[in-house]
């Protein structure tokens, strides 16, 4: 009989379809319906953060399942939904405010909130409705209560940024 140590991808895809196959069983078993995308993104939103140098975490079972089990009220919930902030000429990284000019007057930035599904899934696309509901992580940013994001999935989000910046 031969022994060997095996680590890398060598190791990590067999123990992750493992773990995959495990969840999907507990999923059929409790008549929860799910699709590759809604496991793939429970995978990797539920992972225990190990500090890995390409912020890879480890898979937790447990917790994907739970996140699972605990979406499935949720029609959308493996919507695609990438948010954008385009700022100034720095598009699509962030909020930038650098020139005193732009921290002492009310800027206005857009947003762009935009849900995809898979492309064999075009009817549900068509049939997508969301209520969103938006909060400011700082005082002096004002946003909308909620925004409603309707069939084609693209909505655009303008946000001030004022007076309480100024030094």
């Amino acid at each position: 009989m031969y022994l060997r140590l095996m680590n890398g991808t060598s190791m990590s895809s067999p123990s992750a379809c493992g773990a995959l196959a495990v969840i999907m069983s507990g999923l059929k078993q409790d008549d929860i319906t799910f699709t590759p995308h809604s496991l793939r993104k429970a995978a990797e939103y539920s992972a225990r953060n190990v500090n890995d140098p390409l912020e890879v975490g480890f898979l937790d079972i447990v917790a994907a399942y739970e996140l699972l089990t605990n979406s499935r009220q949720y029609k959308d919930s493996d919507a695609n939904i990438e948010v954008t902030v385009r700022s100034g000429a720095d598009k699509g990284r962030g909020v930038y405010l650098r020139e005193v000019e732009e921290t002492t007057k009310m800027n206005v930035i857009p947003v762009d909130i935009a849900v995809s599904f898979k492309e064999e899934e075009t009817e549900r696309m068509w049939d997508f409705s969301m209520e969103l509901e938006l909060i400011a992580s700082q005082p002096w940013v004002q946003v909308p209560k909620y925004v409603y994001m309707g069939a084609k999935g693209k909505v655009l989000i303008c946000f001030e940024c004022g007076d309480e910046l100024r030094y």
